[in-house]
């Protein structure tokens, strides 16, 4: 039964959501401040990732903790004085690192990012920008050969995942991307990765497909 649905946020996830709501035949309005693609999704990479996969917490990283809570320059660096009441969320983190559960969250992640390009593909047929969107593939490089066999598990994942990955050594870098300066001894290609090359231009043309399909757009505070 058709409903009136209300999605807050005009980013592109809002805008996407709410053009397969209207697909679906509900009655859709989007609340947002701002006007559609304003905020984070004015000004990003654009990365287009169905291998996606990997974890945040990955067994790999465990032993790392330790050091990177006292260096603010590392990725996990937390200020003493908030450490207790971060505690609860510390311990989640870690048991969200055990091997089993890593591969729980990446076959979860796969149905999530895995059809990425597909999804996609019928919304921007109908906003006329099927031209922002390239499949080129993404490099992942490492300074050391020892980078890629540290990373075994994420390439595990990914393959198990369907994902296409090549790996590849010093020469195969230089062939793919000829103006990298030649620091990186080995890495990985994911020829199915892409990007969109103007992100905001993106959620403002969903944006006016959405309108045009009988849409509302709403400026105010939620």
């Amino acid at each position: 039964m058709p409903k009136h649905i209300v999605v807050v946020g005009a980013g592109v996830v809002g805008t996407a959501t709410a053009c397969y709501l209207q697909r679906d035949g509900h009655k859709v309005t989007i609340v947002d401040r701002d006007e559609p693609g304003m905020q984070t999704s004015f000004g990003n990479l654009g990365g287009i990732s169905p291998g996606s996969v990997v974890p945040v917490a990955t067994p790999g990283m465990l032993k790392d903790i330790p050091k990177w809570l006292l260096d603010p320059e590392q990725p996990l660096f937390i200020r003493w004085s908030y450490f207790p009441r971060v505690v609860p969320w510390l311990i989640k983190f870690l048991r969200a690192g055990q091997v089993d559960r890593v591969r729980e969250i990446s076959r979860a992640l796969s149905a999530l990012n895995g059809p990425t390009f597909e999804a996609y593909a019928p919304l921007l047929k109908d906003a006329g920008v099927e031209h922002l969107f390239h499949r080129t593939g993404q490099l992942f490089l490492y300074q050391s050969k020892l980078g890629i066999e540290k990373d075994a598990l994420g390439v595990e994942l990914r393959k198990a995942s369907g994902v296409r990955v090549d790996v590849v050594g010093k020469d195969e870098i230089r062939q793919l991307e000829p103006a990298l300066a030649p620091i990186f001894e080995s890495g990985f290609f994911m020829p199915d990765h892409g990007h969109c090359k103007n992100p905001f231009g993106l959620v403002q043309a969903l944006a006016r497909a959405f309108t045009r399909n009988g849409g509302t757009l709403v400026r105010a505070n939620v």
